[in-house]
């Protein structure tokens, strides 16, 4: 049976047991299938990397990971009240559907929480909770997107996409926050979308892989929505430019929408949120510092001129310029220049000190269109040589 597994199904495999253990959480009846599954997701990934995976610095860079992930302790804000705590409720509550209590507002009851359901399925399987390994949970849902990227960036390219990698996400491999898995997975999401628009005659073998990267994606943080919907964006505006509508990417466009949707409507019904008004976003609030020119030049200082970001940037340019690949910069300056719009609008309506909002969350939210940058650089590099 094992001999009908190829590298795609392989990977798909691994996503499925991680979207399965989000919906085994929904009743808090399933414990030991919970167990089972994350056994299985143990098994397909270490199965993966010993038949299939070629590239041994992807595995040195695992269990490094898990090693240095296990050495440290969670430290920032986000990753010790937000996502850990969710981990952690639902390890005791043996459900995620323990939001509808709106309890503890102040950890935002109202995230998507596919990773803290994932730690806590770790936790469940060593048998207790203590404040050190569930984070592990975490750095473990790099795997499967690692895991593709390797498989297109074979051999050094792979090499000089992790070393990229590794600066652009840094601490956020291992430090209990979701900024990196959002990044990666947005990354991984982008690659399998460009594909199903350009090669089009590969479309069926890659749906799979789109549904369960761009669903983990979507359910990790409001984040991956927006950039989840800036690729379908794009994607929609070019089939409306070249009239050829793809009905079958449509579909999957829909269906990859599907649980955050039906988890946003969870949260409307139950009147889930974070009761702190000071974190309400408002038009009023976009109308009124809008005309302030001295916040876009704040905001213009954080994002664009990001160092990591204007690295990217660079990069990126002289790739196209020089290889002179006009349809990829096109689909990747879309992309951007729609989280971008996104994150001016963000900015510009919150009910926070704008300055001291930028200051603690730019350096996060820009690092997605970062890395997505330096991968299409090298992709565009290497295209020749990539599956």
């Amino acid at each position: 049976m094992l001999k009908l597994i190829n590298k795609k199904n392989n990977i798909v495999l691994i996503l499925i047991t991680i979207i399965t253990n989000y919906i085994f959480f929904v009743i808090p009846f399933f414990e030991l299938i919970i167990k089972i599954n994350f056994i299985l997701f143990i098994f397909f990934s270490i199965f993966y990397l010993i038949i299939y995976e070629k590239n041994k610095f992807l595995i040195i860079f695992i269990i490094a990971l898990i090693f240095i992930n296990l050495g440290l302790l969670t430290e920032s804000w986000d990753a010790r009240s937000i996502w850990l705590f969710k981990s952690k409720q639902i390890f005791f509550e043996n459900t995620i559907l323990f939001s509808k209590n709106n309890y503890a507002q102040f950890s935002h009851p109202d995230y998507p929480n596919i990773a803290p359901a994932f730690s806590a399925a770790l936790a469940k399987l060593v048998g207790h909770w203590n404040e050190i390994f569930p984070k592990l949970g975490f750095s473990l849902m790099f795997i499967p997107a690692l895991i593709l990227l390797s498989k297109y960036f074979d051999g050094n390219k792979f090499l000089i996409l992790l070393s990229l990698t590794i600066f652009v996400i840094g601490k956020y491999f291992v430090n209990g926050e979701l900024d990196g898995l959002i990044s990666v997975y947005f990354v991984v999401s982008a690659l399998i979308i460009h594909k199903m628009n350009f090669n089009q005659n590969n479309i069926r073998s890659d749906e799979f892989l789109y549904l369960g990267f761009a669903v983990i994606l979507t359910l990790l943080k409001l984040e991956g929505l927006v950039l989840l919907l800036c690729l379908i964006i794009t994607s929609v505006f070019y089939m409306l430019v070249n009239k050829k509508t793809n009905y079958r990417l449509m579909i999957l466009f829909f269906i990859s929408l599907l649980p955050i949707i039906m988890w946003n409507l969870y949260c409307f019904y139950y009147d889930i949120n974070n009761a702190n008004t000071n974190y309400a976003y408002s038009l009023e609030g976009l109308l009124s510092s809008i005309y302030i020119f001295k916040n876009f030049t704040l905001i213009t200082e954080y994002l664009i001129f990001n160092e990591k970001f204007l690295l990217s940037l660079i990069f990126f340019v002289f790739s196209v310029s020089y290889y002179k690949e006009k349809k990829l910069f096109n689909f990747v300056f879309l992309v951007i220049s729609l989280y971008i719009g996104a994150l001016f609008i963000v900015y510009l309506s919150t009910p926070l000190e704008i300055e001291w909002h930028l200051n603690s969350s730019a350096n996060r939210v820009i690092k997605p269109i970062s890395l997505l940058l330096f991968t299409f650089g090298i992709y565009n590099i290497f295209n020749k040589n990539i599956n």
